[in-house]
């Protein structure tokens, strides 16, 4: 296993795959990308895209605010059980997941951006949770 920036090991095969998935992006994970984590107030802390995590790629890393972010498309309906306990585990590790789905993401974006926020400054935003939280 490897160390690489941020505290956690991972797999030596999970590199080239992160690599690849970050060139091949969802549509929804692109605007999440650039419309939410690449703005103010998000873009002042650093985010990490397809991020190994032990033997998990995590689709978006703050090492900082120790959070895991996951944009579920139409293939997480059918995989409940392994989305679970693959939250379990990295809550395990001290992780927060967020999950939001491409649906919300692509049609929804300033409930998510608003989410976020209050999630990263609970005292400053009243809203109420959209994303669904392990941990």
């Amino acid at each position: 296993m490897n160390t690489f920036g941020a505290r956690f090991e991972y797999r030596k095969d999970l590199y080239n795959k992160s690599k690849e998935l970050r060139k091949e992006q969802t549509i929804a994970e692109r605007v999440f990308w650039r419309s939410v984590l690449k703005t103010h107030p998000f873009n002042q802390y650093t985010w990490n895209r397809q991020k190994p995590i032990h033997q998990f790629i995590a689709d978006f890393y703050c090492s900082k605010q120790k959070i895991v972010i996951e944009i579920d498309g139409e293939i997480h309906k059918y995989s409940t059980d392994y989305d679970n306990a693959r939250t379990r585990y990295l809550n395990e590790l001290g992780l927060t997941v967020l999950r939001y789905t491409n649906d919300q993401v692509l049609h929804c974006i300033e409930k998510v951006r608003a989410d976020l926020l209050t999630y990263l400054h609970p005292e400053s935003s009243p809203a109420p949770s959209l994303g669904k939280k392990g941990n």
